[in-house]
């Protein structure tokens, strides 16, 4: 189904995907349902811009294409951020101003982008605004297990894209979220603050070895929005390896 510049698609009885194909840069979202406990179940990766270069208001469609599936933003109980880029993380500040008071989602961050972060941050300021002021981590992520109520990720530092990136598996369902570390035919870009080739060549080879089914990544490509199939996947890898 369509939302304006979103197309999504239900992968899982949890898992959710909403992949932009607007004109202008956002990322793809992806929420993982009912696995929290309490009155907030619901896990979102990378909400993804407030508004792009195009002025296309990407979070406000994003939240009417969870709402089309039935998602409440005040039913987030937690937002993963795989890395610091304002196209997928700035739409924190829409969902923080629709929750009142302090009844907004935990907000995950990875450790070593927002220690980068801390100390550039006034060469940071000119490039990302007041955006690290005005989102602020509840929680710092490093590589390990993490647990989420019913289900467990292990996270993966993967430096290359951004200093500090983060992909996320979830081994129950052999799905890996990639932010802009890979996508389909592709590989994140490096010449960013903070971007290494050599280590963007590392982080993929590592993740080359997990056991995966679907690989999501945080942008759409000519070549589609996500990878489905261990033998497809693994000749991804192979085609985005012969970049380094």
């Amino acid at each position: 189904m369509a939302y304006r510049n979103y197309k999504t698609l239900r992968i899982s009885d949890n898992l959710f995907c909403y992949f932009w194909w607007g004109r202008g840069n956002n990322c793809n979202t992806y929420l993982i349902s009912g696995v929290l406990e309490g009155e907030h179940p619901h896990v979102l990766i990378d909400p993804g811009n407030t508004v792009n270069e195009y002025r296309e208001p990407c979070a406000k469609q994003m939240l009417a294409a969870l709402s089309g599936d039935g998602f409440k933003v005040e039913e987030i109980g937690l937002i993963l951020i795989t890395h610091f880029h304002s196209d997928h993380c700035s739409a924190c500040k829409d969902i923080i101003k629709m929750n009142k008071g302090d009844n907004h989602p935990f907000i995950a961050f990875p450790n070593k982008e927002y220690e980068f972060l801390l100390e550039s941050k006034e060469g940071m300021r000119s490039f990302y605004g007041n955006l690290l002021d005005e989102i602020k981590p509840v929680i710092l992520l490093d590589e390990g297990e993490l647990k989420l109520g019913k289900i467990s990720l292990q996270v993966f530092r993967s430096p290359g894209h951004s200093p500090g990136s983060l992909c996320f598996y979830w081994p129950d369902e052999k799905v890996l979220f990639t932010g802009d570390v890979l996508f389909f035919g592709s590989i994140g870009r490096t010449d960013l603050m903070g971007g290494d080739h050599r280590e963007l060549a590392r982080s993929i080879n590592r993740l080359s070895a997990l056991d995966i089914e679907f690989l999501l990544p945080g942008h759409s490509t000519e070549y589609g929005s996500y990878v489905q199939g261990k033998d497809l996947i693994k000749r991804n890898f192979q085609a985005v390896q012969m970049f380094f």
